[in-house]
C-alpha cells in the first residue's frame, strides 16, 4: 500500500508530478556499494527529460549522469534525474549556487561543486566533446576518499569506488548502457542489465534473477507503459503539451484479487470510468492542477519553482517560500503555521512551531552546524577535525560523546560521558568488520565484494549466516545451530514464503499496488484482505469467515468500523485527520480537545475529563483526571529525573539520579508520608544501581539495606546473582541464547542426596536446578527440575501449545498433569479433555462448563453465572473496568491515573470494613503497595510491600512488611527466579533457600508451594484474589480462560482475536500492556521502501541489527548520543536483552530504523548514518522527508496510533530534522483504545526490549 498516491502526498498515480504533469519512476539502486566513500548507482526515468537520451535511453538519467555547459553569460546544469537548469553567469562570476544541489565554483580548467550538505564535492573535467563543456570526473570527500569516472571516445566506460573496486559500464553496439557492473574479490556481479529498441527507447529492464520489466513509449519518447512480470501494468496517458492526464494500475485485463467488490465504478468527476486501482485524472489550470481519483477531486496549487503553495479538498494546507525557494512557511488545514527561517544556502537556521517554540541551529565557517539549541535554551555543540569529522559533542553538563577517526573518516573509537569505549575495526575496502565492546565483548562481521554483511560472529563464538538471491535480496539466514529460515521472493521481490527453522511455512499472495490479498497460514487456514480503488484497507476476512470493516472518508481516513464481534465504531476528525470525537460500541462519546502541535490537551468522557500540559520541548509535564494528578520533571537533556503522583489530596513523589549517560543510578520517594494516609514508612526507602560500562546494573543496593550483586556475559545475559545472605542464581545458555540449565545454590548447605540423572551432579550447595530442552524455532520442548519433575510440551504450525505434560521423570513416571488445547480461527482456544467452551462472533468467551458470560455492545464482559452465584462488572472511562461485585456481595472497586496505572484498590465485604491497596508507579513500573483497612474515619495500615525490579521490568526481589498494633514487622527479602515466559517460577530467600515453588498451567493460573506469596504473574500481570483476574495495565485477563475480559483496545492493530492472550504463545510472546502485538509499517512516499518493525509483544521484536543510531538518538529518555547497541540479544528464560541496548518496546523504533537501513542501502550505499554528525544531517533530512506513511497494523493491516513514547519519537526527529510529516503518522487508537497522538515522558524501560521464553 502506497499512502502517497492516496491522500498523504501530492503525486498521482504511480507517480505523476501535478504541478508539471511529469511522469517519473521510483529511484532504483541498479549498483549498491560500501566503502568509505558510499555510492548507490541509481536510475530514474522523467517525461520532462524524453527529448534527451544520455545512454540509457530517452528519458532515463543515471547517477553519473552530470554535465555542465558553460555559455558566454549563463551556465546550463544538468544533474542526474532532473531537467536541465540555466542560471545566470556573468563574466568574472566565479561562483553559483543551485537549491537542492550545492554551490559550483568555476575555474579556467575545471569544476568543483560541494553539496548543499557539505559532506561530498564533486569535479568536473573539461569534455572533449564541445567548448565549454565539462564531464563529472570525480567525487569526493574531505578526507580524501574518491569515486573516479573513466571515459572513452566521450563515453563513460567504468569507474573505480572509494574501495578500490574497479566498475564497468558495458555498452551495445549502439554506445547504448546494458548494464553496469562491478569486479571485486574475482566475482563480477550486475543486478539488472537494459535493451533498447531501434528508436533508443529503453523497451526491458531484466533483473539478475531473469524477471524483467516491460516499457513502452508513444512516438515522443514519453513513457505510457511499465509491466513487471508478476502482471502488473501501469499506464500513462499525456495531452499535446506531454503533460500526464491519466494513470492508472490494473493487472493486464485480469480481475484483481485485492479490490473490494464495491469499488466505485467512475473517477470523483462523475464521467470517467475508473480503472484498477490508483487511477487519477488530472487538469490543468494556469498554476494549479485539480486532480481525481474514485473519492475526491483535489485542487493543488503551485508557485514559480514548481512548489506546492496551496492545496485543498477536503481540507486546505499552504506553503510559503523565501526569495531562494526554500520553505519558509507550512500552514495546516487548521491554519497553525510552522515557521522556517533559513540562510542562501538553504541551511535551517530556525524552526518556530505553531504553539510558538524556538529550536535554532548555528554553524561555522565551513558549513557544520556548530551549535543546535532546544526550545527551552539548552545547547548542543559540536566540534571537527580537519576533514570534518565530528569529534566531540557537549552540552550544558559536560561531554555527550567523544569520536576519533581513522585517515579514511572511518570511525575507530567512540568514548561515552562514563568512559566506555567502543572499538570499530575496518577492512581495506572500508567495511565494518568488528566491534569491540567497553566490556572487551568482540563481535565480528564477514561481508562479501559488495560489502553485504554474510556472517555475524557475535561476543560468544556462535555464528549466524546471511544469504542472498542474485538480486542481493536477503532469502535465508542460517542460525548458528544449523538451523535455516528463509523466504522466497516474487519478482518484484515481494515475500510469498516464508519457511521457519522447524519447517512451517507461511504463503503470501500480493495484487493490488504492494498489496497483501491472502495470508495462508502454517495450519491451513487463510486470511483475506481488501482494498479500495486508493489501495486503503477495507476489509478482513478472518479464519472463520468473520468479516471487519472499515469505512473511510474521501481522504481515505477511517471514519467507522465495524469490528469481527460486531462492535461498531464511529470517528470525527478535524481538517487534519486528527480524532476530535469517538463514538464506541456503546454510544459513549470521547472527546478531543487538541492544542496547536496536535497534542491532545484534553479527553472527556461521560463528564470524565483529563487534561494533559507540555513544555517547550513536547514533553508531558502534567496529566490529570477527577481522581489521579501526575506531575514530571525533565533535566536538561531531557531525562525524566522526577515523577509526583496526587491522589484525593495525598501526594507521593520520586526523584530520579540519573549517572552520565542518563541511566537509573538512584530512585527514592521524596515526599513526607502523612500520618494517617494510604503510605506507610517504608515507601521513603532509596533503590540504588551501580553499573559496568556497558549500562547493566551490576550491584543493586536494595532498600534497608542488602546488595544483589549480578554478573553477566558478553552478551549481556545473566550468568550469576548473588544475594545478600550469600545464596546465588547461576545459569547458562546454548548457542541460541536460550537458557540451557539453572541452579540455585546456598552458602553451605551441601549437595542434593540423589540428583536426577538427567543433571549429573548438582554444584555444592544447590538448593534446585532445572534443565531446558528447545527445538530449532526456539520452542521450549521441556523442562526438567531437580525435584524429578519434567514438563513437555508440543505445539501446531503456528506456534501454539497443544500439550503440556508433567511427569515424575523418576519412579515409574507418574503423570502429574496433562493440558491438551485445539484452536479455531478468531482466538477461539478449546481444552480437549476440559469443559465444553462456547464462543460468539469474533472469539467472545460466551460459556465454559456451566459458567456462561455476559457482554454489553462494546465486548466488555458485564456478568459472569456460575453455579455458586453470578459476578457482576462494571466499566469506567476509556474501558478500564471500574468495579466487580462479587456473589457474596463483596465490592471490588479501582482507581486508575491519566495512563492506565492502577493506584488504588479497595475492596468492602457486606458488614466488613474497607480494605485499600495504594499502588506506587515509578517509570512505569509497580515498585510498592500498601494495604490499610478504613473503619469509620480511623485508617489502620496493614501490610506494605516493596518491589525491585531489573532494567527491563522484570521483578528482582520483593520485601513485606507487616503492620500490627504491637508495631511493625520487615520480612526478609524473598527474590524471583523467573520461568516460562518470565513468570516467577520461585521464590527464594537471601541464602538460596527456595521459599517457594510456584507452578502454573499454560494460561498462568499458578499454585504456590511454600510459605510466601506474589501477586505477579505473567509480565506486567498483577493477580487479584478477590476476582480471580489478573490487572494487565490497560486491560483484565482471566486466566481460567486464558482470555481478556474485553476486546483489544488498539483495534484490528492488536491482531484479529480481539480477547486471545498471547496469540496462543505465551511462552513466545509477551502482552505487558494488555495489548496484542503490534506491526508497524513504514512506507516512502513513492513506494520504493516497505518496511517493518515488531512491538516487544512479537517473538521477532528486535530489529536485525538494533535500533537505528537516528532513532535511539530521538527516543524517549535518550540524549543526542548512542552507544553501540549489540546486533541480536538473545534472551532465554527469565533473561533480558543486555542493558544498554536502547529502550524501545514498541513496533515504530524498530520499523523507522529498519525503514532507515532499506533507504541506506538503496541510497547510501549501505553506510550507517550517524546522528553525531551534521555531515550527515542533509541525509537523514532527506530520508525521514521520504517517509510517507508510519502505520502500526498486522500483517499490513489495521490502525493503530503511536503510543505515548512513541509519539514523543516523531516529535524529537520532527524537532531535530523537520521530519517525517505528521501527515504520515496514520490515525488509529492508542493503548488506551484512545485514536490519537500523545506525547507522554521518556520511560527508559517501558518494559524494555525483552525476547519471550525461549524463541531465538
Amino acid at each position: 500500500m502506497n499512502p502517497a498516491h492516496g491522500n498523504a502526498g501530492t503525486q498521482a498515480g504511480d507517480p505523476v508530478d501535478p504541478a508539471s504533469g511529469r511522469v517519473f519512476t521510483i529511484r532504483e539502486a541498479d549498483l549498491p556499494l560500501t566503502g568509505p566513500l558510499v555510492l548507490a548507482l541509481e536510475r530514474q526515468y522523467s517525461s520532462s527529460r524524453a527529448d534527451l537520451d544520455t545512454g540509457l535511453g530517452f528519458g532515463w538519467s543515471h547517477s553519473f549522469d552530470f554535465s555542465i555547459r558553460r555559455r558566454r553569460r549563463s551556465v546550463v546544469i544538468t544533474a542526474p534525474f532532473g531537467k536541465p537548469i540555466v542560471k545566470p553567469l556573468p563574466p568574472g562570476t566565479r561562483e553559483v549556487t543551485v537549491r537542492q544541489l550545492g554551490i559550483f565554483r568555476f575555474d579556467d580548467h575545471s569544476v568543483t561543486m560541494a553539496a548543499e550538505s557539505g559532506e561530498l564535492f564533486r569535479r568536473f573535467e573539461r569534455s572533449p566533446q564541445g567548448k565549454g563543456q565539462f564531464r563529472l570526473s570525480e567525487i569526493f570527500d574531505s578526507a580524501g576518499n574518491v569515486i573516479q569516472l573513466q571515459y572513452h571516445d566521450g563515453l563513460l566506460t567504468g569507474f573505480v569506488d572509494s574501495a578500490g573496486r574497479q566498475g564497468r559500464v558495458q555498452r551495445d553496439g549502439a554506445g547504448r548502457i546494458r548494464r553496469f557492473e562491478v569486479s571485486a574479490r574475482g566475482q563480477t556481479t550486475w543486478f539488472r542489465s537494459y535493451e533498447h529498441d531501434a528508436r533508443g527507447d529503453l523497451v526491458r529492464i531484466r533483473e539478475a534473477t531473469g524477471h524483467a520489466t516491460e516499457l513502452g513509449y508513444d512516438e515522443d519518447h514519453r513513457l505510457t507503459q511499465m509491466r513487471v512480470s508478476t502482471g502488473r501494468a501501469t499506464h500513462f496517458v499525456y495531452d499535446d503539451v506531454g503533460r500526464c492526464v491519466e494513470t492508472w494500475v490494473d493487472w493486464g485485463g485480469a480481475v484483481d484479487p485485492a479490490l473490494a467488490p464495491d469499488v466505485p465504478d467512475v473517477l470523483a468527476d462523475g464521467q470517467t470510468p475508473a480503472k484498477g486501482i490508483l487511477h487519477a485524472r488530472l487538469v490543468y489550470e494556469d498554476g494549479a492542477t485539480f486532480v481525481f481519483d474514485s473519492k475526491q477531486a483535489r485542487r493543488l496549487d503551485f508557485g514559480p519553482h514548481g512548489d506546492l503553495t496551496l492545496g485543498s479538498g477536503l481540507w486546505v494546507e499552504t506553503r510559503g517560500y523565501d526569495e531562494h525557494g526554500h520553505v519558509a512557511l507550512y500552514g495546516d488545514p487548521l491554519n497553525n503555521t510552522t515557521q522556517y527561517q533559513r540562510d542562501e544556502r538553504g541551511r535551517l537556521l530556525a524552526q518556530t512551531d505553531p504553539c510558538g517554540e524556538t529550536v535554532s541551529f548555528d554553524y561555522d565557517d565551513q558549513g557544520r552546524l556548530s551549535e543546535a539549541v532546544d526550545a527551552l535554551g539548552h545547547a548542543i555543540h559540536y566540534e571537527y577535525d580537519e576533514a570534518g569529522d565530528l569529534l566531540q559533542a557537549t552540552d550544558a553538563i559536560g561531554v555527550l560523546l567523544s569520536a576519533s577517526y581513522d585517515a579514511r573518516g572511518l570511525r575507530q573509537r567512540a568514548e561515552m560521558p562514563n568512559g566506555a569505549v567502543t572499538e570499530l575495526e575496518h577492512d581495506a575496502e572500508g567495511n565494518l568488520v568488528a566491534v569491540v565492546e567497553p566490556d572487551g565483548g568482540r563481535r565480528e562481521l564477514s561481508v562479501d565484494g559488495l560489502g553485504r554483511v554474510i556472517a555475524l560472529q557475535d561476543e560468544m563464538g556462535a555464528r549466524t549466516a546471511y544469504q542472498y538471491d542474485a538480486m542481493g535480496r536477503l532469502v535465508a539466514i542460517v542460525l548458528p545451530t544449523g538451523a535455516t529460515t528463509s523466504v522466497e521472493r516474487d519478482a518484484e521481490g515481494h515475500i510469498v514464503s516464508l519457511r521457519s527453522a522447524t519447517g512451517a511455512v507461511w504463503r503470501l499472495h500480493w495484487a493490488g499496488y504492494h498489496s497483501v490479498h491472502r495470508v495462508d497460514l502454517p495450519t491451513g487456514d487463510a486470511l483475506h484482505y481488501q482494498y479500495d480503488r486508493e489501495g486503503h484497507l477495507v476489509r478482513v476476512v478472518n479464519e472463520c469467515g468473520e468479516e471487519h470493516l472499515i469505512e473511510r472518508d474521501v481522504a481515505g481516513r477511517v471514519v467507522a468500523e465495524r469490528f469481527f464481534d460486531g462492535r461498531h465504531y464511529r470517528y470525527e476528525r478535524d481538517a487534519t485527520g486528527a480524532l476530535t470525537v469517538l463514538l464506541d460500541g456503546n454510544e459513549q462519546r470521547l472527546a478531543l480537545t487538541r492544542d496547536p502541535n496536535g497534542r491532545v490537551v484534553e479527553r472527556v468522557q461521560d463528564d470524565a475529563a483529563e487534561a494533559f500540559d507540555y513544555d517547550g520541548e513536547g514533553r508531558l509535564v502534567s496529566a490529570s483526571n477527577d481522581d489521579v494528578a501526575v506531575r514530571y520533571h525533565y533535566d536538561p537533556r531531557g531525562r525524566l529525573i522526577g515523577e509526583a503522583c496526587r491522589l484525593l489530596g495525598e501526594d507521593a513523589s520520586f526523584v530520579y539520579e540519573r549517572d552520565a549517560v542518563g541511566k537509573l543510578a538512584a530512585r527514592r520517594l521524596s515526599s513526607p508520608i502523612s500520618e494517617g494516609g494510604r503510605l506507610g514508612p517504608h515507601a521513603t526507602g532509596e533503590v540504588r544501581f551501580d553499573r559496568d560500562l556497558m549500562g547493566r546494573a551490576t550491584r543493586i543496593h536494595l532498600p534497608g539495606g542488602g546488595v544483589v550483586e549480578r554478573t553477566f556475559d558478553l552478551l549481556g545475559r545473566e550468568v550469576a546473582r548473588e544475594l545478600p545472605g550469600g545464596g546465588s542464581v547461576v545459569a547458562r545458555y546454548d548457542v541460541m541464547g536460550a537458557m540451557s540449565q539453572r541452579h540455585v545454590l546456598g552458602p553451605n548447605l551441601g549437595a542434593m542426596d540423589a540428583a536426577p540423572e538427567w543433571a549429573g551432579d548438582l554444584p555444592a550447595g544447590a538448593t534446585f536446578g532445572e534443565q531446558f530442552e528447545t527445538d530449532a524455532d526456539g520452542q521450549l520442548l521441556a523442562r526438567i527440575t531437580s525435584d524429578g519433575v519434567r514438563e513437555s510440551f508440543q505445539y501446531d504450525a503456528r506456534g501454539r501449545v497443544l500439550e503440556r505434560r508433567a511427569e515424575q521423570s523418576s519412579g515409574g513416571g507418574a503423570v502429574l498433569a496433562t493440558e491438551r488445547y485445539r484452536y479455531a480461527g478468531g482466538g477461539r482456544t478449546f481444552e480437549v479433555d476440559g469443559p465444553e467452551r462456547r464462543y460468539g462472533a469474533g472469539g467472545v468467551p460466551m460459556a465454559r462448563g456451566s459458567v456462561s458470560y455476559e457482554h454489553d455492545a462494546e465486548g466488555r464482559r458485564t456478568a459472569k453465572i456460575a453455579p455458586e452465584g453470578t459476578t457482576r462488572y462494571e466499566w469506567g472511562p476509556r474501558g478500564l473496568l471500574s468495579r466487580v461485585e462479587l456473589p457474596d456481595g463483596t465490592l471490588v472497586a479501582f482507581v486508575y491515573d491519566t495512563d492506565g496505572r492502577r493506584v488504588l484498590k479497595q475492596k468492602r465485604a457486606p458488614g466488613g470494613p474497607l480494605v485499600e491497596t495504594r499502588f506506587l508507579w515509578a517509570e512505569g513500573l509497580l515498585v510498592y503497595e500498601a494495604t490499610s483497612q478504613l473503619t469509620g474515619e480511623e485508617r489502620r495500615l496493614v501490610a506494605e510491600r516493596i518491589y525491585v525490579h531489573d532494567d527491563m521490568g522484570a521483578p528482582l526481589a520483593h520485601r513485606d512488611v507487616a503492620h500490627a498494633a504491637s508495631g511493625a514487622e520487615a520480612k526478609p527479602w524473598v527474590h524471583y527466579v523467573a520461568g516460562l515466559a518470565d513468570m516467577p517460577s520461585l521464590l527464594v530467600s537471601d541464602r538460596g533457600q527456595v521459599v517457594t515453588q510456584i507452578r502454573h498451567d499454560v494460561w498462568g493460573r499458578a499454585s504456590f508451594d511454600g510459605t510466601a506469596t506474589t501477586p505477579l504473574r505473567y509480565l506486567s500481570q498483577y493477580h487479584d484474589e478477590e476476582t480471580g483476574l489478573s490487572y494487565n495495565r490497560y486491560r483484565y485477563y482471566d486466566p481460567e480462560l486464558g482470555h481478556y475480559l474485553n476486546a483489544d483496545p488498539s483495534g484490528l492493530a492488536g491482531g484479529l482475536a480481539a480477547f486471545e492472550y498471547a496469540k496462543g504463545q505465551p511462552f513466545r510472546w509477551v502482552d505487558p500492556l494488555g495489548l496484542q502485538p503490534v506491526t508497524t509499517t513504514v512506507t516512502s512516499s513513492d513506494g520504493s521502501i516497505t518496511s517493518t518493525g515488531h512491538s516487544a509483544q512479537h517473538p521477532d521484536h528486535s530489529s536485525p541489527n538494533g535500533i537505528h543510531p537516528v532513532i535511539h538518538s530521538s527516543m524517549a529518555g535518550s540524549g543526542p548520543y548512542y552507544t553501540y547497541d549489540a546486533t541480536s540479544g538473545r534472551g532465554g528464560v527469565g533473561t533480558s536483552y543486555p542493558a544498554g541496548r536502547p529502550p524501545g518496546s514498541c513496533g515504530e523504533p524498530h520499523a523507522l530504523s529498519n525503514y532507515m537501513r532499506d533507504w541506506e542501502r538503496q541510497h547510501n550505499g549501505g553506510r550507517e548514518l550517524n546522528p553525531n554528525d551534521p555531515r550527515d544531517r542533509g541525509k537523514i533530512q532527506e530520508c525521514l522527508g521520504s517517509i510517507g506513511s508510519i502505520g502500526s497494523n498486522q500483517q499490513g493491516t489495521g490502525a493503530r496510533s503511536p503510543c505515548p513514547n512513541c509519539s514523543q519519537l516523531i516529535a524529537n526527529l520532527q524537532a531535530r530534522y523537520g521530519a517525517p510529516a505528521s501527515s504520515a503518522i496514520q490515525p488509529g487508537t492508542t493503548t488506551t483504545g484512545v485514536p490519537d497522538q500523545i506525547f507522554e515522558p521518556p520511560r527508559e524501560n517501558f518494559l524494555g526490549d525483552r525476547r519471550r521464553g525461549y524463541s531465538a
